[in-house]
């Protein structure tokens, strides 16, 4: 029995030996699908599936993007190109407004100025015809009472005077028929006058000497210091006694002539208008070369005032 059993035993050795050698290509080996890997690939091929409709939902929405931005930058030019349009048009229509405007202006003012110049026109006939028929009405009155221009100029002199008051004895009021009776007192020359400008000129005056009508009128005070000449507005000029009383201011053109300071009621050849103030008029010469003697002449005397 041990012989038999040892006889198994290298039989057995035998065969695993001849088995172990047997070449290992000769031998067909049967795989056997693990179950582990083959859900792996399905879950690959499902996670592939899945990224390739993403990506085709991303290229459509990027494609979408395009077009809407195409769409907008198309109605955004669309949109500016309106404004422009819009813009111009507007410009065209406040041009027309303006020009409209303009015109209906202009019409509004050749009408205004049609209507002002008929009117103007209109008020000055009746103006003329109301001056006519004034003129006419005055010639018939003074036809019928016999009285002629120069004795109405007279007249309406004669209602106007000047006052001489303060330090004299007689506080007397003078017309321009009071000025023209001083036959003994009465100056007519040609003034020389030289203003603040420098201009030059020649009047001719006629008038009553100042100094005389105090002195022989007036009877002016002998503590009498100055005389001032006002007028009508208010204006005055003062002088010294000593100013008054000389009488021999100058021209300093003409050294021959000499003038004494007097009150005048015509000035080249023609009587003064009551209508434009008080007929008197203060005229005095140079009391030297290059005086300015002009501005002292008060016009419009209202009242003569002693101190």
């Amino acid at each position: 029995m041990n012989i038999l059993n040892k006889l198994a035993v290298i039989f057995l050795i035998t065969l695993i030996v001849i088995s172990g050698c047997a070449p290992k290509n000769n031998v067909e080996t049967l795989e056997v699908p693990n179950a582990s890997e083959e859900n792996t690939t399905n879950e690959e091929k499902e996670l592939e599936s899945a990224n390739e409709i993403q990506m085709g939902k991303l290229n459509q929405a990027e494609t979408e993007k395009e077009i809407t931005d195409d769409t907008l930058k198309t109605d955004e030019k669309k949109q500016e190109d309106e404004a422009i349009e819009n813009s111009e048009v507007d410009k065209n229509i406040e041009s027309k407004i303006q020009q409209t405007t303009s015109d209906t202006n202009s019409v509004e003012n050749n009408i205004t100025e049609e209507i002002v110049s008929t009117n103007n026109n209109e008020k000055d006939n009746i103006i003329n015809q109301e001056i006519n028929q004034e003129e006419q009405d005055l010639k018939t009155n003074e036809e019928d009472e016999g009285i002629t221009k120069d004795d109405k100029d007279e007249k309406q002199n004669n209602d106007v005077s000047f006052s001489v008051e303060g330090n004299v004895k007689n506080e007397i009021q003078l017309s321009v028929k009071d000025l023209k009776s001083m036959d003994d007192i009465i100056f007519e020359a040609d003034f020389f006058a030289l203003n603040s400008f420098g201009t030059k000129a020649y009047f001719h005056f006629k008038g009553a000497k100042l100094w005389n009508l105090l002195e022989q009128k007036a009877e002016i005070s002998e503590d009498a210091t100055s005389v001032t000449i006002q007028a009508e507005d208010g204006y005055k000029m003062v002088f010294t006694l000593e100013q008054v009383k000389k009488q021999d201011y100058i021209d300093e053109q003409n050294e021959n002539m000499l003038y004494p300071m007097i009150i005048a009621w015509e000035e080249n050849n023609v009587e003064y208008d009551d209508s434009e103030g008080a007929p008197f008029k203060l005229v005095v010469g140079q009391k030297e070369a290059g005086d300015v003697n002009k501005p002292q002449w008060v016009s419009n005397i209202s009242k003569i005032i002693i101190e």
